[in-house]
C-alpha cells in the first residue's frame, strides 16, 4: 500500500499566465508553511501575511502540495507585478484580487500548482512596482524541499528502453569503471542489471538487490520523504512476475518505526504503443522518513531494495528509476 499521497488540497484545473506576466496589481505569495522574512516597505508598497500588516512578507516558502493561500498588499499609487521562475510552467497563478473597502489595501487569493513528477525545490522572484520612479519589492519563492539523494540513473544507457527487450541489459559486475564509482551496488551483481536510464533488478532464475551508496550529513534532518518509481515485469507475450519489493532502511526509520517495508506493484501495459514513455504511470511510491528511535543524532543513511517479501525471490523482477530522499524538516538551534 502507497503512502503519502501529495495532492492539491482542493481539487481545481487552473490554467497558467505566460513568464514574467504583467498585471495591474499587488501581489506576494505567502503561505502557511514559510520561513519568517524581513519586512519590506519601499515607496509606499507592503506586502503582509495579515490584515493587520503585522507582518511582513520576505523570503516565502510553499509545500510541495501547494493549493490556495491568501496574503494583502497596501500601496499608495497604482502597482505593476512580474514573476519570472527558470521552470518550464509558471506555478503560480492570482487567483482572485479583492479590495478592502475603505482603505488602500487588498485581499489576494494564490493559486500554487502541486509538484508531481519531482519535490526539488523550484525558485521563482516575484517583483512588485509601482508609479513611483525606481520602485521596486523583490521576494523570492520557494516550493519542495532539498535533496539528500537524486538519481535517476541517466548515467546507464544500455539498450532500447524498452523493458520488453531485456537482450541488452549488462549486469552490474560489467559495467564501466566510472559506473561503478557511483556507489550503487548489489549482494548479487549478476541479477542487478542496468537499461537504458533505469535498473532491473532479479532474473527469472535468481532474486536482486540494489544498495545506494551510505549518505552522510544528516545530523540535523528530523524528517524526510523518500520517493522511487518501481513497477513489475510483464513479458512481451504478458505474462508477469509476482511484482513485491521490499524496501529497507540503514540509518533511518519509517513512520510507524519499522526499517522494512514490503510493497506490491503495478504492472506495465505491455501492449500500450506509449509504452516507453508510461511504463512507469502508477508506479510511484513516497514514504516518510525519520530518524531511529534509539539514535536520533545519526548521520548517514544507506537505502535497500531487494525482490520479493523479506528475501530476493526469483521470478519477481521489478524495474526501479527516479530514487529521491528529500529533507522536509530540521531540527531547530535552541537559542538561549
Amino acid at each position: 500500500m502507497k503512502s503519502i499521497t501529495l495532492k492539491k488540497p482542493e481539487v481545481k484545473h487552473i490554467g497558467f499566465a505566460p513568464l514574467c506576466f504583467l498585471i495591474g496589481m499587488t501581489c506576494a505569495f505567502s503561505s502557511c508553511n514559510k520561513e519568517e522574512g524581513k519586512g519590506m516597505l519601499i515607496d509606499g508598497i507592503m506586502v503582509s501575511e495579515t490584515e493587520t500588516f503585522e507582518e511582513k512578507a520576505g523570503q516565502l516558502i510553499w509545500k510541495a502540495e501547494g493549493g490556495f493561500d491568501t496574503l494583502y498588499v497596501a500601496s499608495n499609487s497604482a502597482l505593476q507585478l512580474s514573476f519570472e521562475t527558470n521552470e518550464t510552467n509558471n506555478w503560480v497563478k492570482v487567483e482572485k484580487v479583492e479590495a478592502i473597502a475603505g482603505t488602500n489595501k487588498s485581499r489576494v487569493i494564490l493559486d500554487v500548482s502541486p509538484m508531481e513528477k519531482s519535490y526539488k525545490k523550484r525558485v521563482g522572484v516575484l517583483n512588485i512596482n509601482n508609479a513611483d520612479a525606481y520602485s521596486g519589492v523583490f521576494i523570492r519563492l520557494n516550493q519542495g524541499y532539498n535533496t539528500r539523494i537524486e538519481e535517476s540513473f541517466a548515467w546507464l544507457k544500455f539498450g532500447s528502453g524498452s523493458p520488453l527487450d531485456l537482450s541488452k541489459a549488462v549486469s552490474m559486475g560489467q559495467w564501466s569503471t566510472a559506473q561503478k564509482q557511483v556507489g550503487w551496488t548489489s549482494s548479487n551483481t549478476t541479477s542487478a542489471l542496468g537499461m537504458n536510464g533505469y535498473l532491473l533488478l532479479g532474473t527469472v532464475d535468481q532474486g536482486g538487490s540494489l544498495y545506494s551508496p551510505i549518505f552522510p550529513g544528516l545530523e540535523k534532518d528530523s524528517l524526510l520523504l523518500l520517493t522511487f518509481d518501481a513497477v513489475g515485469y510483464v513479458s512481451k507475450e504478458g505474462i508477469k512476475d509476482r511484482a513485491k519489493l521490499t524496501v529497507k532502511l540503514n540509518g533511518g526509520e519509517f513512520e510507524d518505526g519499522k526499517t522494512s517495508k514490503m510493497v506490491t506493484l503495478t504492472h506495465y501495459d505491455y501492449e500500450s504503443a506509449l509504452l516507453l514513455s508510461n511504463m512507469w504511470e502508477s508506479g510511484r511510491f513516497s514514504f516518510v522518513v525519520k530518524k531511529p528511535s534509539l539514535m536520533p543524532a545519526a548521520s548517514t543513511i544507506q537505502l535497500q531494495f531487494q525482490t520479493g517479501d523479506h528475501q530476493e525471490d526469483p521470478a519477481n523482477r521489478v524495474f526501479i528509476d527516479n530514487i529521491n530522499l528529500y529533507i522536509t524538516d530540521q531540527y531547530k538551534a535552541i537559542k538561549k
